[in-house]
């Protein structure tokens, strides 16, 4: 990107009426009072309700400055300076967004950020919300700043606390696991092979990164309110309870049922009872496929004739509900 024009006009006439006029007013924005979130040109569908706004060729042009500027070199940051005044935008650091559509936190929790796609590979960062220090803080499940803990800020690449032995899924990458071999302590962190994801019903890397587990949000729920609890869909005798830590985070605890005993969260027990489907009775579609609750080598499967089937796999195989398919393994 090139541009003729410096950083100021200062000392040297506008050639035109039109770039004095834009001169004048890229004056006035920067010169304008900014919250920390107001430095640097995003996309602002909201930009109407927003100080610091302008419109320009149907592009909505908010002033602010991302989580991952404030971090900014001062060589990167007079760039941007630069730039601001010629009415670009330019991403200086890693951005938190890995798709568009997504909310997400700014760095310290002070604001609402929605991604939206450039058409260049990357992600313009645009502010929902600045939250009030001390008071409130970005909660991107609920998308919106609240009052109380929030999932923001929660250590997502170190090992979880042990509230039951064995093998467990990573909060928050699909491609890694922790195994628990006492209570109370830190767990060991292991990652799969790349490419791989870990599997919560077999306890080993026989996901791929390309399936559910990993491209439909994180394996275990993302934590909204103390006390919210469920069973991971993988593997239901696994769960998890969303508990505050030390620094006043939300972060999901997990936990196993004994003997196979699945969770039930609006009772919050473990129980051996299930609501699988029962053989003979109708079902719709034919063809659709539910895992066993209480054996991973068996589903049900509805038939032809429109009614539940309980069928079970061969030795040496188990259903995968993921795949819809019996696969080679033992759970």
């Amino acid at each position: 990107m090139s541009s003729s024009h410096g950083p100021s006009t200062a000392g040297r006439a506008p050639t035109t009426a039109r770039s004095a006029t834009r001169a004048a007013a890229f004056r006035q924005q920067l010169a304008a009072p900014k919250s920390p979130l107001q430095c640097g040109l995003t996309l602002c569908p909201r930009c109407s309700a927003k100080p610091n706004c302008r419109h320009t060729a149907s592009v909505c042009l908010y002033l602010r400055v991302t989580a991952s500027q404030v971090g900014a070199s001062p060589a990167q940051r007079s760039l941007r300076d630069f730039l601001l005044q010629l009415g670009h935008a330019l991403p200086l650091a890693d951005s938190p967004c890995s798709q568009a559509g997504e909310i997400v936190c700014a760095t310290g929790c002070y604001g609402v950020i929605l991604c939206v796609s450039n058409g260049q590979g990357g992600f313009q960062e645009v502010v929902l919300e600045t939250c009030t220090p001390a008071t409130t803080r970005c909660s991107a499940e609920q998308g919106t700043c609240v009052t109380g803990p929030t999932a923001c800020g929660a250590d997502t690449t170190g090992s979880i606390p042990c509230h039951s032995l064995g093998y467990f899924p990573d909060p928050y990458n699909c491609s890694v696991f922790h195994f628990c071999s006492e209570l109370y302590i830190n767990s060991q962190r292991m990652v799969c092979a790349a490419g791989h994801a870990y599997n919560p019903l077999t306890s080993d890397c026989s996901f791929l990164t390309s399936d559910p587990v990993c491209t439909s949000g994180p394996p275990v729920p993302a934590c909204a309110s103390v006390g919210q609890s469920g069973a991971l869909a993988t593997n239901p005798s696994i769960y998890y309870v969303c508990t505050v830590d030390a620094n006043n985070v939300l972060i999901p605890s997990l936990y196993k049922c004994d003997n196979g005993e699945i969770y039930d969260a609006p009772t919050y027990t473990t129980t051996t009872s299930s609501s699988a489907p029962i053989p003979g009775t109708p079902c719709s579609p034919p063809l659709i496929r539910v895992a066993d609750p209480d054996d991973c080598t068996r589903y049900y499967e509805c038939s032809e004739n429109w009614t539940w089937v309980h069928a079970a796999c061969t030795y040496g195989t188990y259903y995968n509900p993921v795949h819809n398919r019996c696969e080679f393994g033992f759970c």
